[in-house]
């Protein structure tokens, strides 16, 4: 039969200070016997708790004495406890501790008022196989195991860095890389056969594109400014890149972006990576957020509208060829009645032609009132694509 480790979950709020692995193991053996026995005072025979906790069949009595006696000395340090609005409980779990050597044996009493801890548990409580948590190696395994085992029905324990370090007694003196090699790393790989897709994730900073940046940009040579914002509670860079930077490039310091080929167009994507820096690297992971930008040709802005002939339009927007860099360009209409009707739903004029100059004449098209937009268009992964286009101007045909 397995010997499985049964308590309150208020035990898991108790830092274990200066407790090293056997002695973290003994404290688990002593608590599964009480547990079993349902007795406040039980005895526990040397060889059984020798064997119990897999203790070095090499090691000397003298040595077995020591981690007793050790592990009973920091047990007297713990306070467990709790604090609500009525009161302020604290006290020693274990009022007993002795250990005699001529009958080998050693006999450990539990606080009377708080028997309840470790027995007459019906919920809120932390359940594991004692030789489970004996096989881990490092203090910090066990440690992190027990509280896993707390919230083994929701799968997650969610500390803060702070908290995490308190409970785990993590050295003040660790910095961020101490932590992730000495610390993390070693329950990470003991813990990783035991919980399924088990994972660590540090607390994620929360960073953000300054509106406005837009997502659509005209391709006339230049640059565009935009900004990142940083979480205020931790301290780190922004790094930047982009997916295409002979279309669109990032300036080493960040903050502007160039077009760099007026002539070319499609979607760049914009990545900004924020790093943690100093302290704040050991409390958050990095972080990365994008934005997909689409370079277009420039706004088409309509020249000049006339209706020389009946059913006919003539439309211009430009005098240069090169003004827009577009590959053609489409022809969108809307028919009105009243002055005061806004632009619907437009029609795309069916042109007989592809039409690539700066001006053209359209016909076809019913005497009337109508709102014209001029689209300029791109090529991107062999389709045609539109790009952005003007207000539609308002216009009569004969």
């Amino acid at each position: 039969m397995k010997e499985l480790v049964n308590y309150n979950n208020e035990i898991n709020k108790v830092a274990l200070k200066n407790f090293n692995s056997k002695e973290l193991d003994l404290l688990m053996a002593i608590c599964s016997k009480m547990k079993d026995e349902e007795l406040k005072e039980v005895s526990f025979d040397f060889e059984y708790l020798r064997r119990l906790v897999n203790y070095d069949i090499y090691s000397t009595t003298d040595k077995f004495y020591s981690d007793l006696k050790n592990t009973y000395n920091k047990l007297l340090k713990c306070v467990f406890g709790w604090e609500n609005e009525k009161e302020i409980v604290m006290f020693v779990l274990f009022t007993k501790y002795k250990i005699d050597k001529e009958k080998r044996t050693v006999n450990i009493a539990i606080n009377e008022d708080f028997y309840w801890v470790l027995n007459e548990l019906t919920q809120k409580f932390t359940k594991f196989e004692l030789s489970e948590f004996i096989s881990l190696k490092s203090t910090y395994s066990k440690e992190c195991y027990r509280r896993l085992k707390q919230y083994r029905n929701t799968g997650m324990w969610i500390v803060e860095i702070d908290e995490f370090r308190r409970l785990l007694d993590i050295p003040n003196s660790y910095k961020s890389g101490n932590i992730d090699q000495r610390v993390l790393k070693p329950i990470l790989n003991e813990l990783s056969p035991i919980f399924k897709n088990f994972r660590i994730e540090k607390k994620v900073p929360v960073i953000s594109f300054k509106s406005p940046i837009s997502t659509t940009w005209h391709n006339a040579n230049g640059t565009h400014g935009f900004e990142c914002v940083a979480p205020s509670d931790c301290q780190g860079t922004f790094s930047f890149k982009s997916s295409n930077p002979k279309l669109l490039a990032i300036n080493a310091a960040g903050g502007r972006v160039q077009v760099m080929n007026n002539k070319a167009f499609g979607s760049v994507v914009i990545t900004a990576t924020f790093t943690p820096k100093g302290a704040d690297a050991a409390h958050y992971s990095t972080k990365s957020i994008t934005r997909t930008i689409k370079v277009v040709p420039n706004i088409v802005k309509i020249a000049n509208t006339e209706s020389k002939k009946s059913g006919q339009l003539y439309i211009q927007w430009s005098n240069s060829k090169k003004e827009y860099n577009a590959s053609e360009y489409r022809i969108y209409y809307y028919g009105y009645k009243k002055d005061s009707e806004d632009c619907g739903q437009m029609s795309l004029y069916n042109s007989k032609s592809k039409i690539t100059g700066t001006s053209t004449t359209i016909t076809g098209l019913k005497a009337g009132k109508y709102y014209i937009k001029v689209v300029p268009c791109y090529k991107s992964g062999g389709n045609v694509q539109n790009g952005a286009s003007t207000s539609a101007v308002k216009c009569v045909i004969k």
